[in-house]
């Protein structure tokens, strides 16, 4: 069940200690520079991240202090008047109105943005968002110490199936490059943020949130590492090569935009695809049941056999696709097959000569 999924978003929404001229927090200097204003190493994990993936990473510009994007806007925390049992008096003395700015501001571009970045997802796509933060190693609240010598943490909503298998996932790759990686520590994944709102907003057999958290009392070569190893892991059952779909030129094109020819020849190659898969998986019937449905066929079964049956070798194939013309149409249709070959979790050696030989036929 957690096959398939691409990642597609990365946020860091306390990346920053920042604050912006005109906004006047009342804290001392050490305050800003600390854990309360920020999540130190977040950022640099983040980054790494968005340079092995193609995909939109959207961080914060300014201290959680300033507004908290990992907050929902209409509760008492997205303009905190205490933070980490540090006050906020500039915070407290807030007018409603004055607040409501901050909100409109900085908080409501943060979400639109993220759904922005969640709508160009293509439906048949299963999305995998990760949120990068870092937290104290020792923790003093409530009257008690808490210490946290543990250097990772994976944050999931156990209750949502696909979620926490892909969590179990990515911590058992983690474990086994040697940290010690704890589930839902040191806060609960179903708590307040980013991912616990999108929860509210799709499905579970489509979007799975996880929050990375860095215990940034580590060395830096220690995050660089981490920052390694994660990538190991998530290139196994979320591969870069099947990075989403980008236009590369003008506004692109969307599946349901392919014109006659490059719909028959995208057919003729979701069948050749097909038959060169040893097993149909659910997730796979899916997925061309979404094409199906985004390119207004009823018929799709029918359709791929007539495709397949005016391509009949691998040959014919090859020289249709001297009918795709448009580098986008090509980007795109290249995009959707390496989705749906990966979207069991393995490629058989025939998928892989499939997908070869198209990438060699339209670089050429």
């Amino acid at each position: 069940m957690s096959r398939g999924w691409q990642l597609e978003l990365l946020t860091c929404e306390h990346a920053s200690n920042a604050v912006p001229d005109g906004v006047a927090l009342g804290v001392r200097d050490e305050v800003l520079h600390s854990h309360v204003a920020w999540d130190p190493g977040s950022a640099e994990i983040a980054r790494a991240l968005a340079e092995a993936w193609p995909v939109p990473l959207l961080a914060g510009a300014y201290s959680r202090l300033v507004v908290d994007l990992n907050r929902d806007p209409d509760g008492p925390h997205a303009v905190p008047e205490v933070a980490f049992g540090e006050s906020v008096p500039g915070n407290a003395a807030l007018p409603p109105a004055a607040r409501a700015e901050r909100i409109a501001r900085w908080h409501a571009p943060f979400r639109r943005s993220v759904r922005e970045v969640v709508a160009a997802v293509p439906p048949w796509r299963r999305i995998l968002h990760l949120s990068l933060h870092s937290f104290t190693p020792t923790l003093v609240a409530h009257g008690r110490t808490e210490v946290r010598t543990y250097p990772v943490g994976v944050l999931f909503d156990p209750d949502r199936r696909a979620e926490a298998e892909i969590a179990d996932r990515l911590l058992g790759a983690l474990r086994r490059a040697g940290w010690d990686a704890r589930a839902n520590q040191p806060y609960l994944g179903t708590g307040e943020g980013t991912t616990s709102w999108l929860r509210r907003e799709l499905p579970a057999a489509r979007y799975a949130g996880l929050e990375i958290e860095w215990n940034h009392g580590g060395a830096d070569d220690a995050r660089a590492r981490l920052c390694r190893d994660l990538v190991e892991a998530l290139s196994r059952f979320a591969p870069r090569e099947a990075a989403r779909y980008r236009p590369s030129s003008g506004g692109g094109v969307q599946v349901s935009e392919l014109n006659d020819t490059e719909r028959e020849v995208f057919l003729a190659l979701l069948a050749h695809l097909a038959e060169a898969d040893s097993r149909i998986d659910p997730g796979e019937v899916l997925e061309i049941d979404a094409l199906a449905e985004e390119m207004g066929i009823d018929d799709m079964q029918e359709r791929l056999m007539r495709a397949r049956g005016a391509t009949p070798t691998r040959e014919a194939l090859l020289a249709a696709l001297e009918k795709v013309e448009r580098p986008d149409a090509r980007e795109l249709v290249r995009t959707v097959l390496f989705d749906l070959a990966q979207s069991d979790g393995e490629r058989t050696e025939a998928e892989t000569e499939l997908l070869e030989a198209v990438t060699r036929a339209w670089r050429s």
